[in-house]
């Protein structure tokens, strides 16, 4: 006996590590060929080039002035200048911060865009196996009707039943093979979602078995590993950095401005050169900047707080969905084996102990029971998907 129980274990175990190697080379695949990751890709790539432009001082300017005398004995004069202005310093460093701080928050952005598009692909993939596994029960519940049916029309050709019974009989058959034309098109439906995320390249999802279940911690443990890698609050955090260092740049860009460069200038056969230095003051031009940055910087820290007040509750809502569909599954596991299976009911019709009638409701309440197992399986499979979202 434990020699049995042994090998089953080993059995259900391999097969469920072998779905989640399928699983992993399916968000492996849209990982890399889904369009909309391709298109933020490119997206973060662009951004990062343009956030690094514009850091460098502004062009170097040149001047010249050729001046003809009046009269001609007062001789021409010639000025050429050349000069380059600068902003305060510590603008140039305050800036590049920026801009690598910018990187990081497109590639935070970036890992959202993932995040999402691999669940979806992750809950599509796990529906798949659900209505593969209804598909097969139902493959199997419209074969032995079948086979029913023909049992039935020999007895009644043999004028051993109604035809009232055999008609039941036909259409019981009738709706397990319209179900199964139902559950046929959904997976059609699901597998071109799935070819979509993919990047229009097919997959093709022909698994039975859901993939290995995570081991899920206490509420308070996975809510603090869910809120370290969490994208919205990494974003949130990034995009108060970067207020802080927009404050910097508009204080620092409050300070004067500087101005360089090289004068000659050509009188009467007389020269002079050296030189230029100039300093612009901004008085106006920066007004309240400092100002509207700080004020941002508030505002941000307030959409912080927000969402981590929210995704808190997100998660709470989340955990509370798993362990409500854990329960479920559990008790509807152990009434549906507290029922009559289908195959005493079967023989419980053939040997004559119950009617056709009492056969199809009991077999139907069976089949209820085993259907709403099934989508309580699927439900909390999607729940720990959703939960567990932070790995993908």
């Amino acid at each position: 006996m434990h020699t049995y129980f042994a090998t089953f274990l080993i059995l259900v175990t391999t097969v469920s590590v072998s779905a989640q190697n399928n699983l992993d080379r399916t968000l492996s695949s849209v990982r890399e060929k889904n369009k909309t990751i391709i298109a933020a890709k490119q997206n973060v790539a662009t951004a990062q080039l343009g956030n690094h432009a514009g850091l460098t001082p502004e062009n170097p300017s040149v001047s010249a002035d050729y001046l003809i005398g009046r009269p001609v004995e007062g001789g021409d004069q010639f000025d050429f200048t050349i000069t380059q202005g600068f902003d305060f310093p510590t603008v140039y460093s305050h800036k590049k911060n920026m801009a690598n701080q910018q990187d990081e928050l497109s590639t935070i952005g970036l890992r959202g865009v993932e995040q999402e598009v691999l669940l979806e692909a992750k809950i599509t993939y796990l529906e798949l196996i659900h209505l593969n596994r209804q598909k097969q029960t139902l493959e199997k519940r419209t074969a032995n009707s079948t086979e029913l049916v023909a049992n039935y029309q020999k007895k009644y050709d043999a004028e051993q039943i109604s035809g009232l019974e055999l008609n039941k009989a036909k259409l019981q058959l009738l709706n397990f093979q319209s179900e199964l034309r139902t559950i046929e098109s959904q997976v059609e439906v699901k597998t071109q979602h799935l070819t979509e995320l993919n990047g229009g390249l097919e997959l093709s999802i022909n698994d039975l078995v859901y993939p290995v279940e995570p081991v899920v911690p206490d509420f308070n443990t996975l809510e603090a590993l869910i809120e370290e890698v969490d994208p919205q609050l990494l974003w949130l955090n990034q995009q108060a950095v970067m207020n802080q260092t927009q404050v910097k740049i508009r204080k620092a860009m409050a300070l004067p401005k500087l101005e360089t460069g090289y004068h000659y200038q050509s009188v009467l056969g007389q020269v002079f050169n050296g030189i230029h230095f100039g300093l612009t003051i901004p008085i106006w031009e920066h007004k309240n900047t400092v100002k509207h940055a700080g004020a941002n910087v508030q505002l941000t820290n307030l959409r912080l707080e927000e969402h981590k007040v929210e995704h808190y509750f997100e998660i709470k809502e989340l955990y509370h969905n798993y362990e409500t569909m854990k329960k479920m599954l559990t008790d509807y596991s152990e009434l549906l084996d507290g029922l009559n299976s289908e195959e005493i009911l079967n023989k419980s019709l053939e040997l004559g102990e119950i009617d056709f009638i009492t056969y199809v409701m009991e077999l139907q309440y069976y089949y209820t029971f085993h259907d709403q197992l099934r989508a309580v399986e699927k439900d909390y499979q999607v729940a720990l998907a959703k939960l567990f979202r932070h790995e993908l």
